[in-house]
């Protein structure tokens, strides 16, 4: 662990393996936070002596169990379950005396594992807030429905929550599904009934909607996502996808130097939160204006 402190370069101490649930690299980096969060993986397990390379479950001949034989074969100790792991209930076949293993996420939640992932909860905590502080009171949400159901959506809890704590603002339910599953028809209608200033949703993928309505973002509508990218238009919480692929790394590499193989019998989490960034969609904040900055008489409230 001196090492790791020090700064100092390490001579090659093996290879950590990356699983990926996906058939290829290009099945899996189509986003920008996985392709961040692989690059600092592999920078980070070069600059702590390692290399880093990738297993794909999907890819044609592959298996779990074959990914297992392999990496017991060739000696490879250190694991990181890559992010996102595609909707299965079945656990993983690996052989987890064999290794030291972190995930990226809960999206492998059937293995139980220590993990490093993205703060959602408190993420959505700083969107809302931000949010209140520039005036706005009646705040919706749009998630997929992945991510509204189940134990771990934890950016439907901070959003339950907030409102609880603010009882000024309106209680306004999920809209659970995207412009992917669900019927326009629908959105339209929660829209129409509760009458949001502001949307929190994940990456801008229901602008969709708000352009087939005809609203003006943001004089019409603000929108702040919880995935922004920097460099485009969205205001909201841009995710550190280079700590956090790091500290993937480094957890493992901690692992593997103090002869921590198997799963931990009190699994750990290590949360990273992101940051607000100001875009195109949400309007600075004006001072000297008392009411919320998008209620006009054409978006009164309605039913609630």
């Amino acid at each position: 662990m001196q090492h790791i402190r020090s700064g100092r370069p390490l001579q090659d101490k093996g290879c950590i393996a990356i699983i990926i649930d996906a058939e290829s690299e290009k099945d899996w980096l189509v986003h920008e936070v996985y392709r961040r969060q692989y690059q600092s993986m592999t920078a980070r397990a070069e600059r702590l002596g390692f290399h880093a390379e990738c297993f794909y479950l999907r890819q044609t001949g592959m298996s779990d169990q074959k990914v297992n034989r392999i990496l017991s074969a060739r000696g490879i100790e250190g694991m990181i379950l890559a992010a996102p792991r595609r909707l299965r209930d079945e656990t993983p076949c690996f052989d987890w005396s064999r290794f030291a293993c972190v995930a990226n996420g809960f999206s492998w939640q059937q293995a139980k594992v220590d993990v490093v992932a993205n703060h959602h909860l408190r993420n959505v905590e700083i969107v809302w807030d931000e949010l209140h502080r520039r005036g706005y009171r009646r705040i919706g949400m749009c998630l997929p429905q992945a991510a509204a159901s189940g134990g771990n959506s934890y950016w439907l809890h901070a959003y339950l929550g907030r409102q609880h704590l603010h009882p000024s603002a309106a209680a306004i339910p999920l809209m659970a599904g995207n412009p992917d599953e669900a019927p326009y028809a629908r959105f339209k209608k929660w829209y129409e009934k509760w009458r949001p200033e502001a949307i929190i949703c994940p990456a801008g993928h229901e602008m969709i909607w708000f352009r087939r309505m005809g609203l003006r973002i943001p004089q019409d509508l603000a929108v702040a996502c919880l995935a922004s990218v920097p460099g485009e238009p969205y205001s909201g919480v841009v995710e550190d996808s280079d700590l956090l692929g790091a500290t993937l790394v480094e957890l493992v590499a901690g692992k593997i130097f103090c002869n921590e193989f198997g799963l931990p019998a009190h699994p750990k989490v290590t949360l990273i939160a992101g940051r607000w960034i100001d875009g195109d969609t949400v309007p600075p904040v004006n001072p000297g204006r008392q009411e919320s900055p998008t209620r006009s008489r054409r978006f009164s409230p309605q039913g609630g």
